[in-house]
């Protein structure tokens, strides 16, 4: 999202509340951002702050749109709104769509709250996330809401049959050719 400095600022003052995400960032992550905070220039703002809005731009049908589009900074992605967000088909009426907001919001509430008893930021939490050691309950609890918001976003687009196949596995060198998903809990690149 660009705009000139003073319509951002009308934007951001007019919504409750809206996601941004790191322009440049190893994991893919949306967070909110209240209207009395000013974004950095390194933020990307997303002024819908619908829970249906983050359950399709966290998922991973998303990322890999902008894995895919956008360029990356080292092995990190570099997201790019005009080349990922603004070309991305979003799912029909994925507006209303009940799942998708339910499952967002018990996705960010239990990540926030992850993060607060922890003390950790996204980075760490993501990290974590991603370690094939890590066996945390409070971090697969976050990992099986992830797949459920995943599989809720391919049954908007109507894709239930990837849904009932859609596992994340954690990849390596061994199982995945694609070094920008190993080392990470993704789908295999077959699937």
């Amino acid at each position: 999202f660009w705009r000139p400095r003073t319509t951002l600022w009308e934007a951001l003052r007019a919504h409750e509340a809206v996601w941004v995400k790191v322009r440049v960032f190893p994991h893919h992550a949306l967070a909110k951002l209240r209207p009395e905070f000013v974004p950095d220039t390194s933020l990307v703002v997303f002024l819908d702050g619908t829970n249906t809005n983050f359950s399709v731009l966290q998922s991973r049908p998303h990322e890999i749109w902008a894995r895919f589009f956008s360029s990356s900074m080292k092995d990190d992605l570099r997201y790019a709104p005009s080349d990922c967000f603004e070309t991305f088909p979003f799912p029909e009426a994925f507006e209303t769509n009940p799942a998708l907001e339910s499952l967002g919001q018990r996705y960010y509430d239990h990540r926030a709250t992850l993060m607060i008893a922890r003390s950790e930021g996204m980075t760490k939490t993501y990290n974590r996330f991603h370690d094939v050691n890590e066996h945390a309950r409070d971090i697969e609890l976050l990992r099986e809401l992830h797949a459920e918001m995943d599989r809720a976003v391919l049954r908007a687009y109507g894709w239930d049959d990837l849904a009932e196949r859609a596992e994340p596995r954690f990849l390596n060198a061994d199982t995945e050719d694609d070094h920008t998903y190993q080392g990470r809990l993704f789908w295999p690149s077959d699937f």
